[in-house]
């Protein structure tokens, strides 16, 4: 059963990851603009556009990060998870935003922005592919992946709200993309390390898991 499943740190490793990661997106998605015209002085019509550039690197991006990852990974790498390295690399790579309160010129800042944005999509796709990776009842996989997507976006409408009250008490943007960049080296860590384990009740589990299991 799902909820017997709950009980697995790999699938809490997916969540708190995938919850970390939308945070980020979010973040992008309701201040970028905001930020570009409060501290880049920025017309409207600028922001608007340079809002844009990051996406559109991004989607390409992340399609290509896709297709690499199923590229690196067969058969038994799959299986066994492997695919959580991808998912902490790319939220590392996306944690490079760390660096916005030092980043004074703005096409080295919509760089940075690009590759994160591109890390952070590619890093949500591969954490519900990893999700997928680890469960071994076939019929738990729409009710997980629900469960992840729902979990992931209530986080990620914090990001907003948050970012509101901390750009108010602090009349500063860096603090927000701080506590993002932090937040990514959270999920980062919850991939790498709570992610080893087959998501499945242990009866359920053949003897090549249970073998697998026994060796972590």
């Amino acid at each position: 059963m799902l909820f017997r499943s709950l009980k697995c740190r790999s699938i809490w490793g997916t969540f708190v990851a995938q919850g970390c990661a939308v945070y980020t997106v979010y973040l992008f998605l309701t201040w970028l603009p905001t930020y570009l015209q409060a501290t880049r002085g920025l017309t409207i019509l600028k922001s608007g556009f340079y809002t844009a550039v990051p996406y559109a690197v991004a989607v390409p991006g992340t399609i290509f990060i896709g297709w690499l990852s199923d590229r690196l990974l067969r058969g038994a790498s799959v299986e066994s998870g492997r695919r959580r390295t991808l998912v902490a690399i790319m939220m590392l790579c996306s944690s490079g935003i760390l660096l916005t309160p030092w980043i004074t010129n703005t096409a080295v800042l919509l760089a940075v922005f690009s590759i994160s944005l591109t890390s952070i999509g590619s890093a949500v796709g591969l954490n519900i592919a990893l999700l997928n990776d680890l469960l071994r009842n076939p019929a738990n996989i729409g009710r997980a992946n629900g469960i992840l997507v729902t979990g992931g976006n209530l986080v990620g409408l914090a990001a907003p709200i948050v970012t509101g009250y901390v750009v108010s008490g602090t009349d500063n943007y860096d603090y927000a993309f701080l506590v993002a960049g932090a937040l990514l080296l959270v999920g980062a860590g919850a991939a790498l390390l709570f992610t080893r384990d087959p998501i499945a009740p242990e009866q359920h589990l053949g003897s090549a898991e249970l073998a697998y299991k026994a060796a972590q």
